[in-house]
């Protein structure tokens, strides 16, 4: 891992099906990849959010899918 984790994010992955745990995770790293100053939080409750001058995408699980809101 080459960022800082928020152990709340990890908490929101780690809850979710497999298949959706290694997509958010795939996410995540993009997110982080494209700046090394993006930090990630947690907002609206509950979901992941990575910012860096303002909000860059967000998770959301459903049922059978992900949403990434750019």
């Amino acid at each position: 891992m080459r960022f800082v984790a928020d152990p709340r994010v990890d908490a929101y992955i780690d809850a979710l099906p497999h298949w959706q745990q290694s997509f958010c995770r795939e996410v995540r790293d993009l997110a982080h990849d494209a700046d090394p100053e993006v930090s990630e939080t947690i907002k609206r409750a509950n979901r992941p959010y990575f910012v860096l001058q303002g909000n860059i995408c967000a998770l959301q699980a459903a049922k059978d899918h992900v949403n990434i809101f750019l």
